[in-house]
């Protein structure tokens, strides 16, 4: 961060910029080495330091963590963040996004930091301690915020854009524009605002899931079968006595589609209509708790029952993900491979065999992200059940 405050200029190199990508088994972090040299990755992620800075005000907050325990050394970390922000211009920055690929102007970037800055300009006994700047964070705050409501006036998450001359950057409906909701509401923004970002978002959701963004090429259809022009007739064939290792090395493992021509060549691989359907109901339930509450404080009891009912909706959409096996038949995933019951999967694959389609959990099973999520989303429902009778009381 201080060379980048430097000199600015290093924002347009990915490996430039502060690493959010590291070996889990290094005690140093160091980089995912490849060829004993450090993996070329796309770190410009603007919303990977904006949740970090959020979930830190919250863990204070909540008293988690005590205020001790940001010491001389950490306090020197979180000053800089203000001034990174506003030396990589951070409100109109092109990054890789919740999904790591193609950079774009990405409203589900710039709303996450947007938030996190206004949360710790509000918090006034911290922001003194650490001598934060409280005059550039309300201005970085209104340069984020001006930002998020024009695109999302435009349709959402990088709408900005020529759709002929840059379609691959354009984008309206994208399921990262949850970032506006959760983890917390961006302050500033309307119920109305919410509410038609919710709006968005819905229009991404699928029988069993909801997509990343359509024509999502990762994990599209035959995405986990080796070779798909040279499929088995039967998925069966795939099969294997071996229990599905979470961490094992896939014949199609993710890996850096932020380049025009990776975004690009694995978008030609994608069969039309077979993206992934993602574990995102869970959080589209807690965005209807969340809606929820604005709709109590405004004593639309109508519209408070209406977000309570479909945020159980997705709930029990989410539920439906969950493996399972039928009489003496064990589930497959979708790279043909058995699968435990009570799991939660990353998302619902597309096969294709014999002219047929067949909806599979990803072979990313389970998930830490939809299981927290999940538990995040039942806990908050429990919460909305044990109050109805205090918020039916706010309408007599």
């Amino acid at each position: 961060m201080k060379n980048l405050i430097q000199n600015p200029t290093l924002i347009a190199n990915k490996m430039e910029v502060p690493h959010i990508r590291f070996d889990g088994n290094s005690p140093t972090l160091d980089d995912v080495m490849v060829d004993g040299k450090p993996e070329e990755w796309n770190h410009l992620q603007m919303d990977a330091h904006g949740l970090f800075l959020n979930g830190l005000w919250q863990a204070l907050n909540q008293k988690i963590i005590d205020k001790t325990d940001i010491n001389k050394k950490r306090q020197e970390v979180i000053q800089l963040f203000p001034t990174f922000f506003e030396k990589a211009n951070f409100w109109k920055l092109e990054d890789a996004g919740a999904w790591e690929e193609i950079n774009r102007r990405n409203s589900s970037s710039i709303a996450i930091v947007t938030c996190a800055l206004g949360l710790w300009l509000k918090e006034n006994s911290l922001t003194k301690t650490l001598k934060l700047n409280r005059t550039q964070l309300s201005d970085l705050i209104a340069k984020g915020l001006a930002t998020v409501r024009r695109q999302i006036a435009l349709g959402g998450e990088s709408p900005d854009y020529d759709l002929y001359k840059d379609a691959s950057l354009f984008r309206r409906a994208d399921a990262a524009l949850f970032n506006l909701v959760l983890p917390t509401p961006l302050p500033g923004l309307s119920e109305q605002d919410l509410r038609h970002t919710l709006a968005i978002i819905e229009t991404l959701k699928r029988p069993a899931g909801i997509l990343r963004y359509q024509n999502d090429s990762y994990q599209g259809g035959n995405y986990w079968i080796e070779n798909p022009i040279k499929a088995p007739k039967k998925l069966v064939e795939k099969r294997t006595t071996e229990p599905n290792v979470n961490n094992e090395k896939k014949p199609s493992e993710t890996g850096d589609a932020s380049g025009l021509k990776a975004f690009l060549g694995r978008l030609e691989q994608l069969p039309p209509g077979t993206e992934a359907q993602w574990f995102f109901d869970s959080k589209l339930a807690l965005i209807r708790l969340e809606l929820r509450k604005l709709a109590i404080l405004r004593k639309d009891q109508r519209q408070a029952d209406q977000d309570l009912s479909m945020a159980s909706l997705h709930i029990k959409r989410a539920l439906g993900q969950m493996t399972g096996h039928k009489g003496n038949r064990p589930l497959i995933t979708a790279d043909g491979k058995p699968v435990k019951d009570w799991l939660l999967p990353e998302s619902i694959n597309t096969v294709l065999m014999d002219g047929k389609m067949y909806l599979l959990p990803s072979p990313i099973a389970p998930l830490n992200w939809a299981k927290a999520s999940m538990s995040l989303a039942l806990n908050q429902m429990m919460e909305a059940l044990n109050g109805m009778d205090q918020s039916s009381m706010l309408t007599k």
